[in-house]
């Protein structure tokens, strides 16, 4: 049986939240290929499949590539009978090699996002070895990226091990239409880079946001007294939190104050022009419920 741990970046403040999706791939035991658009990878009718390929399986035996593949009896979906998992073989290209759409949103609210993983190579069994390394972006529909996280590399474990990563976003318009990609960085064929995917969800972490939230796309502090702080305009609200990423997920920037303002320094240094993650924990007044928190995601620009 696969173990499994939490490998966890952004999550929902509070456990639980209304499920939106819940890609588990199914339970047919005479697995079909992906629909269109969902993947560029070919479709393998056979458990081992090759570089650039996918298949969908219930379950893995020792056969593929000399043993040097994990068993795994069976998915990761807990209290299911013959459900299924994706396997990918990565590309000689790094790239995309999953995608799902989801529609319907709320405007100002966030939703996490989560899979489980593992690396399907054992570890100590072949060298030099090639872990898949993978990014998850959220997308519009238009294509503007809403949050964009790196998952890192794959680990090689003896046993096999699922691991669950996490990332919130939120949409500025509601019913919209957001794409979740996988992406893999490595452009490498070889002993390696091939993993296992199960059980991608999204959850609404917070109610429907009824108070607009006014965050600029940009700003520009070259100290000419016009835009210098990234100005965050909220009215009214019980309390606030701030947090700010680089593009490796660091925090560089914290606030529990709308009037505390970032001015695009980390420890007193310049920060280089670029996109920024924010990430907004706050409470309305008024008739809002108060104990119920409302989160905003996304991206800023730096310029200089």
């Amino acid at each position: 049986m696969a173990a499994v741990c939490v490998a966890t970046a952004q999550t929902c403040p509070e456990s639980g939240g209304q499920l939106v999706l819940n890609e588990t791939f199914g339970t047919s035991a005479q697995a079909d290929p992906l629909p269109a658009g969902q993947t560029s990878y070919r479709y393998a009718n056979y458990a081992c499949p090759n570089d650039g390929e996918y298949t969908v399986r219930t379950s893995l035996d020792s056969s593929c590539f000399g043993n040097t593949w994990h068993v795994i009896p069976r998915d990761h979906t807990p209290g299911t009978v013959g459900g299924n998992m994706l396997l990918v073989n990565g590309d000689a290209r790094p790239g995309e090699f999953f995608r799902q759409s989801v529609t319907g949103l709320c405007a100002n609210t966030a939703y996490e996002v989560s899979v489980w993983a593992l690396n399907l190579l054992q570890a100590n069994t072949c060298f030099p070895t090639i872990q898949p390394n993978l990014t998850m972006r959220i997308e519009s529909a238009s294509g503007q990226v809403l949050q964009e996280i790196n998952l890192g590399n794959l680990p090689e474990t003896t046993t096999p091990i699922w691991q669950r990563y996490t990332t919130v976003f939120s949409v500025s318009q509601a019913s919209a239409t957001v794409v979740v990609r996988f992406i893999n960085n490595r452009g490498e064929g070889g002993c390696g880079n091939d993993m296992a995917l199960d059980d991608l969800q999204l959850r609404q972490c917070t109610a429907c946001a009824t108070s607009p939230i006014q965050i600029p796309d940009a700003f520009s502090p070259n100290q000419d007294g016009l835009n210098d702080d990234l100005v965050i305009f909220l009215d009214p609200l019980i309390s606030f939190d701030l947090t700010i990423y680089d593009r490796w997920g660091t925090v560089i920037f914290a606030s529990s104050s709308p009037n505390t303002h970032w001015n695009g320094t980390y420890n007193g240094q310049p920060c280089p022009p670029g996109n920024y993650t924010y990430r907004i924990t706050y409470r309305l007044g008024g008739p809002t419920d108060p104990a119920k928190p409302f989160i905003k995601t996304g991206q800023v620009m730096l310029l200089r």
